[in-house]
This record gives C-alpha cells, structure tokens and sequence, in this order.
C-alpha cells in the first residue's frame, strides 16, 4: 500500500536526496519527487518546501533530459552535475547531509559508485539511507560496498517513466518507520508500490514486473505481425493490437471479476476465440510464459553472484 498525496509531501519536506545515475529510471523518481508537492512539477511557495535533489550523471545527454522536464519554477530543487566529485564538493559547501542517496547505476557499475562515495565523499553520505534500484544486488553485498544496512531495495519498471511503473520494495530491519515512509514517498510517484516482507522476492519481482514491460512489447510485435500476414497495413494491424491491450487492461481494472471471468465472457463455444485459445494451450504459451519469468529470475540472482565474486 501507498501513502496519500498529502502524506507523500510531509514525507518529503525538506528531504535532501542525491542519485548516483541520471538515466531513465531515475528521471522518472525525480519527476515523481517533484510531482508529488504539487501535483505537477511546478512549486508554490504556499505549499510545504519539497526534496532538494542532487543528480550525478556523466553522460551530457541525460543531464539535458533531465533539465529539461523540470518547471523554472522548480529548478531550485534540482541541481545536476557530471561528477561524483562536483556533486560532493556542492553538499559539503552547504554544511548539511544527504537523507537519502540513491543507486540508479547499472549493477555492474554500483560497486565502483558506492566505492566512491566512501572514499571521496564519506561525509556527503555520513548519516545517508541507500536506496538501490539495481538489479540483483542484494542488501548484503550493498552493505558491504557502502559500509553500512540502512539500506532499502527496489525495482520499479520503465512505465514509471510516465507515472505508470510496477515496483516491489523490501526495507532492511534496520530501517525504521519514518525513513520507510521516506523510501515511500520517494518511490510511489512512480506508479504502484508493493512492500515485501522477504528480500528474496525481489528477485521475483524483477522476473514479473520489472522485465514484464519487455513481455507485453513483444507479444504487441507478434499480434502486429500476425495481422499483418492476414492482410492489414502495418499501421493498422499495429493500432489495433496497442488498442487491444489497452482495453483489456482498462476493462480489467473496472470490472470486478478476475481475468479468468472475463476469458471466459469472451469465449463463446465453438468460436474464433475458443480457436485461438485452443491453439495456444496446444502450443504451449502458459509454458513459454512461466519458463520465460523463471529464466528472467535465475539471470536476477546470478547478477548477485557475479558482482559478489568480483569484490
């Protein structure tokens, strides 16, 4: 469960986050961060002071993105530099710590960056939690990297990239209330948040949701194609497989039944649907499926094996 609006903004007052990363997921958190004061990234001075955001991001081109989807209005919560070293020289000439430092790197970048901080800039991160949203690095090895367990795993997807994402989080124990209602706010602008009660399942997680977006990518490449073969324009056959999706989920999230009643509504006896249906149980889609999510979940935990062998 998420926190409302009004609580997402008391949890952010003030905040000081810094993201190790400027790329794509961590646009969407910083848009999300921002979006939640006002509900657009726009601020009002009558309204309770957000997160100031510190980005390091090498890469021009990611810096440019993420200037440019911040409001004028807004862009002194924002302050994006190309370097660790500029960025930690900027937070210590303002005399105050980091609350929250947050791992947007590839995971076989998320070692050098962690090692980093802690060498260069150990007091930017002196009274920090970590927020890591790399893929398959589990609490322990991060720990290790950054010395310390107040640290809070996550995996969001990239419709978070339009408020739309999917993400699992798990808080250490050694994280406490305030600080998950933090992580909370700081992640829920992304879309829907679930909070597990195992690290374990984040592996899981990755597999479903946070892979998933590839998944439904490639069976709207599949229908397009398919309709295609039967005649359609490409446009076309593309337009109406997108549309397909669309309804279904929007009828889905509107009806109270499950997607096994609505499969079944559909489904007329000795119909195209039925035809359709049969021929992929035939061909074995619920098993391409599920061995589809299980590799996904064994490539998430030998990510962490990996990166443990290498330190």
């Amino acid at each position: 469960m998420t926190m409302s609006q009004d609580q997402s903004t008391h949890s952010l007052a003030g905040l000081r986050v810094a993201f190790l990363g400027g790329g794509n997921m961590a646009g969407a958190m910083i848009k999300g961060l921002l979006q939640a004061k006002t509900g657009s990234p726009q601020t009002s001075a009558s309204q309770p002071h957000g997160p100031t955001i510190y980005v390091a991001e090498p890469n021009p081109e990611a810096r440019e993105r993420l200037h440019s989807m911040v409001a004028k209005e807004a862009r002194d919560q924002l302050q994006v530099f190309k370097g660790l070293d500029t960025l930690a020289d900027e937070v210590s000439a303002s005399n105050e710590s980091i609350d929250w430092l947050v791992l947007a790197v590839k995971p076989q970048q998320a070692q050098a960056s962690l090692t980093a901080v802690s060498q260069k800039a150990a007091a930017l991160i002196a009274q920090s939690r970590l927020l890591s949203i790399a893929a398959g690095l589990p609490i322990g090895l991060l720990a290790q990297w950054s010395g310390h367990r107040r640290i809070v795993r996550a995996m969001p997807n990239t419709p978070a990239m339009i408020g739309e994402g999917a993400c699992g989080a798990f808080a250490d124990p050694s994280i406490e209330m305030q600080e998950r209602q933090q992580a909370d706010a700081i992640l829920s602008g992304t879309g829907e948040l679930i909070w597990l009660t195992d690290e374990s399942l984040i592996d899981a997680v990755t597999a479903l949701s946070g892979s998933g977006p590839a998944y439904v990518f490639r069976m709207i490449e599949i229908l397009r194609d398919a309709g295609t073969k039967l005649g359609l324009q490409k446009e076309e056959s593309y337009r109406l497989a997108v549309q397909t999706f669309r309804g279904a989920i929007a009828l889905l999230e509107q009806s109270p039944e499950g997607p096994e009643a609505l499969r079944e509504r559909v489904t007329s006896k000795g119909g195209t649907t039925q035809a359709a249906l049969e021929s992929m149980e035939a061909l074995g889609l619920a098993k391409v499926l599920q061995e589809s999510v299980k590799a996904a979940h064994a490539r998430a935990k030998a990510l962490a094996t990996e990166a443990g062998k290498k330190t």
